[in-house]
């Protein structure tokens, strides 16, 4: 039983890491939503509402962006893919009507 948990918690470590989450801390952006650090020099920080299908992006320059209709694997790809501004361009920009969030914690786009 032990040796079938401790499986089990590999497999699930293992999937964090694979879509880049394993050592994150979410950070939270207004309402207590969380916001995951994307590895990027164009991209700081990405959240995604399942309930809502809203992807919010927050950029290098400290701009963020809400597209909204967005599919979970949409966000789940784009977090794991190594050259996410291709990946934003082509999948993300041009295919969901998006809302520029004005109103958001600088903190959001702060790195370490």
């Amino acid at each position: 039983m032990r040796r079938m948990m401790m499986s089990v918690a590999i497999g699930v470590l293992a999937m964090a890491a694979q879509a880049g989450w394993a050592g994150e801390l979410p950070w939270r952006g207004k309402q207590g939503v969380e916001f995951h650090r994307i590895e990027s020099r164009l991209f700081d920080a990405a959240r995604y509402d399942a309930s809502s299908r809203t992807l919010t992006i927050v950029f290098s320059s400290g701009a963020a962006y809400s597209y909204a209709g967005v599919e979970r694997e949409v966000y789940l790809d784009f977090t794991r893919i190594v050259n996410k501004g291709e990946y934003f361009n082509r999948r993300i920009r041009t295919q969901y009507p998006c809302e520029r969030i004005d109103e958001h914690a600088t903190t959001w786009a702060t790195r370490d």
